[in-house]
């Protein structure tokens, strides 16, 4: 478990792409809780200020929790259907960039932050294989039933390098 809904994109010294971790606590709702009764135990009422209707799970000591990590091979961005079976589509790296815009906090306040960016999230791309997942009632049947999804036998995406030329598989 890397984080729960923030995720922090930033370069090391030596231009590597780096993930940080947002601490906070796990939510779920109740329905959840219905199909995974292992995780019962663990749920705790939410406070005051936290998302009403969804309790959060206590996982300190129970998940190996990362605060960073290097650039991931993959970018998985999951939808639920109404198909009675899941199946994983990849994506091309423009369209996985357009995704990863629409997911990004990303608030164009001040333009001159803009390329600084725009080219983090280019170099997730380029060093990552980018898929859609779509989720079916099997996987919310079985959750086990993901894993094939998120793991699928390709191969390994390439490292990051920094680009001085527009030339890539960007079409």
């Amino acid at each position: 478990v890397l984080t729960d809904d923030t995720l922090f994109v930033e370069r090391d010294a030596a231009g590597h792409v780096r993930l940080l971790a947002y601490a906070k606590r796990f939510h779920v709702c109740d329905d959840l809780l219905a199909r995974r009764p292992d995780l019962a135990p663990l749920a705790r009422e939410p406070a005051p200020f936290e998302p009403a209707g969804k309790r959060w799970l206590a996982l300190d000591g129970r998940v190996r929790v990362a605060t960073t990590c290097g650039a991931p091979a993959q970018l998985l961005f999951p939808r639920l259907t109404h198909g009675a079976s899941s199946r994983r589509e990849p994506l091309p790296p423009a369209r996985t960039l357009v995704e990863l815009l629409a997911h990004s906090a990303f608030v164009l306040v001040r333009p001159e932050v803009a390329p600084a960016h725009l080219d983090l999230l280019r170099a997730l791309v380029d060093g990552a294989h980018g898929a859609r997942l779509h989720v079916g009632r099997d996987v919310l049947s079985d959750p086990l039933r993901y894993l094939p999804l998120v793991d699928p036998a390709e191969p390994a995406a390439p490292s990051w390098t920094p680009r001085t030329s527009p030339a890539s598989a960007w079409s």
